[in-house]
C-alpha cells in the first residue's frame, strides 16, 4: 500500500493487485468547489490504466433561489429571509395549499420539504448537503374586499366630486377650450400597498385617461376620466345650480360659486344686514354643495334663524333662502 497526501486534507490509501503495480502520475485540477484528480497507474505488463476522482467539499448554503406560490414569485422576496406573506383575494383563504408552492434551488445538492402547518401557513425547509437548515415561512393573508378600488381620485389634489369607489367612469371638463391636462391626477387606493398605474389616450374629443389599481393578489380594478374642453364663461350670468351654501355643522356655512362676482349677504329677521361676503369662485367639476371643496366659511352668532341672498354683480339676486340652527 501506498499513501498519497491530498491538498492537505484528505488521504488515499492505494491498494495494487500485485508488486508489479505502480503510480506513473497523479494530475490535480480545480473548478469552483470540485477538485478532480486523475491517478495513472502501470500494470507489471506495461499496461496503463486512469482512475479520475472527483472530490467537491460539503456546501452549507442552504438559501434558495426563489420562490413561487401559485407559479407568482413571493412578495418582497429575498434568499436570506425566513417570513413572507401571500395574499390572497377576499373570500378566498381557503385555497391557500403546499401544492402550489415551487422554487428554484442554488444547487443540485439541497433538499426541499414543503410541508402545509395550517389552513394559513406553509413552511419550506432547505437542507444543505452539509446537514445545514433555512426554514421559510409563508403566512396566508386575505386582503379587504376593497383592497383594489380607489378611496379618492383628485384632480389637482381636489377630490372628484361624487367619487364613488364603485363608479368607474367620470367626466371632467377643462373649460374655457383648453385641452391641457391639469397638473396633477392621483389615485388614491384604500390598499395603501396597491399600486396604480395611468395610461393616457387622446381621444377625438378630449383626453382618456385609464387608472388600473391592482392588489397584493393580482386583483384589479380599472377607472376611466374623460378629460373633455368646454366653452364656459364665468362672467355669464349665474344660476340657481352656480352658488351654493353648505352647512358645516354649529353655527358654520361655507358658500362657493361658480361664476365671477357672486356676493352672500345674510340678514336677520327684521331684514338688517349682519355680513356681506365676497363669493370665492371654485373649479366647475367641483361642487358648490360639496362639504369637503373649497369655499369660504360663514360663521353666524347665537340667533337661530338668518335670511340670506345671493347677488351677482351687486344687484342681480340669484338665490334666497334661511339659514337655521340650533
Amino acid at each position: 500500500a501506498e499513501g498519497v497526501t491530498f491538498d492537505g486534507n484528505w488521504n488515499l490509501d492505494f491498494v495494487f493487485g500485485n508488486a508489479q503495480q505502480q503510480i506513473m502520475n497523479i494530475a490535480t485540477s480545480y473548478f469552483g468547489d470540485a477538485i478532480i484528480q486523475i491517478i495513472t497507474v502501470r500494470a507489471g505488463d506495461g499496461t496503463v490504466v486512469n482512475y479520475t476522482l472527483n472530490f467537491t467539499e460539503k456546501n452549507g448554503y442552504a438559501y434558495l433561489d426563489s420562490l413561487y406560490y401559485n407559479n407568482v414569485l413571493i412578495n418582497d422576496w429575498y434568499p436570506e429571509g425566513d417570513l413572507f406573506n401571500v395574499y390572497c383575494a377576499y373570500g378566498q383563504a381557503g385555497t391557500f395549499s403546499a401544492n402550489l408552492v415551487t422554487y428554484l434551488t442554488e444547487n443540485s445538492r439541497q433538499a426541499v420539504a414543503v410541508e402545509q402547518l395550517s389552513e394559513t401557513t406553509v413552511l419550506v425547509t432547505v437542507t444543505a448537503d452539509n446537514c445545514m437548515q433555512h426554514t421559510y415561512t409563508l403566512q396566508l393573508v386575505e386582503l379587504a374586499a376593497n383592497s383594489s378600488l380607489l378611496e379618492d381620485l383628485r384632480v389637482d389634489y381636489v377630490s372628484v366630486s361624487d367619487f364613488d369607489p364603485y363608479s368607474f367612469y367620470y367626466d371632467y371638463y377643462l373649460y374655457n377650450g383648453t385641452d391641457v391636462l391639469p397638473n396633477s391626477l392621483i389615485g388614491v387606493p384604500f390598499d395603501p400597498m396597491a399600486t396604480v398605474v395611468y395610461d393616457t389616450v387622446p381621444g377625438e374629443n378630449g383626453i382618456w385617461v385609464n387608472i388600473t389599481v391592482t392588489d397584493l393578489a393580482g386583483g384589479q380594478s380599472e377607472y376611466i376620466i374623460y378629460f373633455q374642453p368646454v366653452p364656459y364663461d364665468i362672467n355669464s350670468r349665474a344660476e340657481v345650480w352656480d352658488v351654493g351654501v353648505v352647512h358645516m355643522g354649529g353655527n358654520t356655512y361655507k358658500v362657493a360659486s361658480h361664476k365671477s362676482n357672486v356676493t352672500f349677504a345674510v340678514y336677520d329677521a327684521r331684514g338688517n344686514m349682519h355680513q356681506l361676503i365676497s363669493v370665492p369662485l371654485i373649479d366647475p367639476n367641483i361642487s358648490v354643495e360639496d362639504p369637503n371643496g373649497p369655499g369660504h366659511e360663514v360663521i353666524l352668532d347665537s340667533e337661530k334663524m338668518w335670511i340670506y341672498t345671493f347677488y351677482q354683480n351687486g344687484k342681480n339676486r340669484i338665490e334666497r333662502g334661511k339659514l337655521m340652527h340650533f
